[in-house]
């Protein structure tokens, strides 16, 4: 089918055919022009934050491109050779690793061929628009109409032009092959022999069963009135532990966090969550919604993420979305307000094959075989004279990750082939006129994505957007098996609206009881930390406005959520009885402690005393029940103050737990004696507690070769659990508001690109205009540019 595109023989001249740009003014004084057939205005308001304006989706997008060419150029050549497999070439040795994963986790590149030609006439428009545009703004820079971002001197490149492909490998590369790419089932299959070894099977057993259990049935769910999925019947792994070989292995889990690392350095973000509460004022005697969310993908400088107002006759968006990507993830139009979290399902598995031993090239499984191909990549590499050659091994179900033994570990996707339908679908959803339609748009997601929206009606909706509703796994689905899961596409429906209590909330758990996450389901506990949002909901009913988040945007920032889930159990079995005097004291002061880590006087010490206890005291029990046992494994159950794991904690102290973690000792004894040695440890002889380092809240730079990996203006005390980016909506019968804080600030460069630190630090929002009524108030330059 043809669809509208920008002419391309005006690609040359895309950069600045007539650019007028008004120096800043007090914004009454600047106008929005009318909707041009032949110009593109770019109205920038007071933190720079651009609004494109022009009379059809071909302008509105060429104009989204430009901005994020003109702000974020670096950025974007810097995500464009992550997911490439490129980084080494400008940043040496240290990304090599980086890079032979990313060509080995590639989505295929047929996909991002033909993938669009799936999707709608809008969808393919605005890709071309897109690209344009973000070509317009390469041309400028390269004739030194825009200043060049000094990083592309420094690292000794220049900006060249970016093909369509080149954007939707961008989206492919992160939000497929980086968020929606984890599995632990060879972690876990390690776990399992390392527990053999040390404990014989049968306490093994016990023990494995006890980390990676199979259902906690006191996870917080979103859906939490809705019946459950079937519980899918449990099977043994049908192979076992004995042939893994000997010897150091390599982690999957731990070798991607290192890569994460490595990419965070540079500012390509990981996906650390995210948290999103739908309130209808309805049940409240009010009138209207209010959406909160907050986008956990990471602080950097630049930010993860842009922010952006896209405006023609047909709609009007406001919002944020990862830089590169033209679906606005996080945001409003006319109608209704949409956020998403990270839905962490059960997506991606390991099959356990074997060559054949009449031919090793064919790999075979449970009725399965495999042709088993191997390619050769050739890597540039700074400081090295001649490329650096790596064979990666793949098949037509996924790549090989791992060889242990005569075993090949390949991985499946249940998103392969489905990428670009998920973006599309994504995309769709920007425009939806209505909840049913927005909800009906997540049926084509592959993706593991919770979606929360609201209306000006008061309506609010919740849908889990993506596959693994209807999975059919061949084995148990913790461990690698030798035959691939089923998952249908499209797949049933998960979703809700207008629940009776009045809100939805998730960050990160499950969407139903009895929805798995298979070999990560340690994550959802009973401490999954949704349940958090919904009793401090609970709890200030009488408050719930628009208003009441911004104080729900400090606790979550401050909360400790270990102390917040565990505390009170743990300080009930510490034996005062048995405590001398100042440890007696010391338990005072960590149950006076509000439960919040703050520094106010940013001294760079925690203010509470009870804090830095209470973090002592956390570690030293963890290593004292699951060290020993679990060795290089604890990392399975541990938790920090910013997300909780750690369920099965309360389950050992319980004695309910199937293996005996307390080795006999009673729960008080243990934790009595582990509290002790914690005071004597921080303050012996009777000494007063000492204030414990408070972490740094620190937006890495894009670090550039000689560049210190951190800068003043960018850090700050204490360190805050909250989003990327933080939004506040509040939808009425009257319109839409919304407000919103992205730290540092929208561009990369110059003045506007860490003058929202402040403002995030103190809790302070601006308002994000969605219509141009709102728009005209806030203009504080203006570009009008003709493609």
């Amino acid at each position: 089918m043809s669809h509208p595109r920008l002419s391309s023989q005006l690609l040359v001249l895309l950069a600045l055919a007539l650019s007028l740009l008004v120096p800043s003014a007090p914004a009454s004084t600047i106008g929005i022009g009318p909707f041009a057939t032949r110009t593109v205005q770019i109205l920038f308001d007071g933190a720079g934050v651009p609004h494109v304006v022009a009379s059809s989706t071909a302008g509105v997008y060429w104009g989204f491109g430009y901005s994020v060419g003109r702000a974020r150029l670096l950025q974007m050549e810097l995500l464009r050779r992550s997911v490439r497999g490129t980084l080494a070439e400008i940043y040496g040795e240290a990304f090599l690793e980086a890079d032979v994963l990313a060509r080995r986790d590639r989505v295929d590149p047929a996909e991002l061929v033909k993938g669009p030609e799936r999707a709608a006439d809008r969808f393919r428009t605005a890709l071309a628009a897109f690209t344009a545009g973000l070509n317009a703004a390469v041309a400028a820079v390269q004739a030194r109409r825009l200043p060049p971002d000094p990083g592309f001197d420094t690292l000794g490149i220049a900006p060249s032009p970016f093909s369509e492909t080149d954007v939707l490998d961008i989206f492919a590369g992160t939000m497929a092959a980086r968020y929606n790419d984890f599995t632990q089932e060879l972690d876990n299959l390690h776990l399992l022999n390392h527990l053999v070894r040390g404990l014989g099977a049968r306490r093994a057993s016990q023990a494995f069963e006890d980390v990676i259990f199979h259902h906690d049935p006191g996870v917080y769910t979103t859906l939490k009135g809705r019946s459950p999925l079937p519980v899918q019947l449990r099977h043994l792994p049908n192979f076992l532990p004995d042939a893994i070989p000997e010897g150091t292995l390599e982690s999957p889990t731990l070798r991607s966090r290192k890569r994460n690392s490595l990419l965070k350095s540079i500012g390509i973000p990981e996906k650390s969550g995210s948290y999103a509460v739908a309130l209808s004022m309805r049940p409240f005697g009010g009138k209207g919604s209010v959406l909160f969310g907050g986008p956990q993908m990471g602080y950097f400088k630049p930010s993860a993420l842009f922010e952006i107002g896209l405006h023609c006759p047909e709609f009007d968006l406001v919002g944020t979305t990862p830089v590169g990507y033209f679906a606005l993830l996080f945001g409003a139009n006319r109608h209704l307000a949409f956020t998403a979290t990270a839905g962490v399902a059960n997506l991606v598995d390991l099959l356990a094959l074997v060559p054949d031993p009449a031919n090793p090239g064919l790999l075979l499984g449970d009725g399965l075989t495999l042709p088993l191909r191997q390619r050769t990549e050739r890597f540039m590499v700074k400081g090295r004279p001649r490329p650096v050659e790596r064979i990666i091994e793949e098949t037509d179900l996924g790549p090989v990750i791992a060889a242990e033994g005569k075993v090949r570990y390949v991985k499946t996707r249940g998103w392969k082939g489905r990428v670009i339908d998920s973006y599309a679908a994504w995309f769709a959803s920007n425009f939806a006129p209505t909840l049913t339609e927005w909800v009906g748009a997540s049926d084509g997601m592959a993706l593991s994505i919770n979606w929360l929206g609201a209306d000006r009606a008061g309506n609010i909706a919740y849908a889990y957007a993506g596959l693994g509703k209807s999975r059919k796994s061949f084995g148990d689905d913790r461990l690698p098996v030798r035959r691939p899961a089923h998952f249908p596409y499209p797949d049933v429906r998960l979703a809700g609206f207008n629940p009776p209590n009045g809100w939805f909330v998730n960050w990160n758990c499950p969407p139903v009881a009895g929805f798995r996450d298979g070999d990560l389901q340690t994550a959802w506990g009973a401490d999954q930390r949704s349940a958090f949002l919904d009793d401090q909901l609970g709890r200030n009913r009488e408050r719930l406005s628009p208003e009441f988040f911004r104080d729900l945007d400090r606790a979550i920032a401050g909360t400790d959520l270990r102390a917040w889930f565990f505390r009170e159990e743990l300080s009930r079995l510490i034996d005062p009885a048995a405590l001398p005097v100042a440890a007696q004291q010391a338990l005072v002061a960590m149950a006076r402690w509000n439960g919040r880590r703050t520094d106010r006087n940013a001294d760079g010490l925690l203010d509470d005393p009870g804090a830095g206890l209470f973090d002592r005291f956390w570690a030293n029990l963890n290593t004292r029940l699951f060290g020993k046992v679990l060795g290089p494994f604890a990392w399975m159950v541990s938790s920090d103050p910013t997300w909780t794991q750690s369920s099965l904690l309360t389950r050992a102290l319980r004695q309910t737990s199937s293996f005996d973690w307390l080795e006999g000792g009673s729960p008080t004894g243990v934790v009595t004696g582990v509290f002790l040695d914690t005071v004597q440890e921080l303050a012996s002889g009777g000494r007063a507690l000492p204030a414990q380092p408070c972490p740094r809240m620190e937006f890495l730079p894009v670090n550039h070769v000689g560049a210190p990996t951190q800068t003043g203006p960018a850090a700050f005390t204490p360190f805050q659990n909250r989003g990327s980016d933080v939004q506040i909506i509040s939808l009425t019968p009257e319109g839409i508001r919304v407000w919103g804080v992205l730290p540092p600030g929208n561009d990369a460069c110059g003045p506007h690109a860490i003058d929202q630190l402040g403002a995030f630090q103190s809790f302070q929002f601006r308002e994000r205009p969605l219509t141009l009524s709102q728009l005209a108030r806030r203009v504080h330059r203006k570009a009008i540019l003709q493609p």
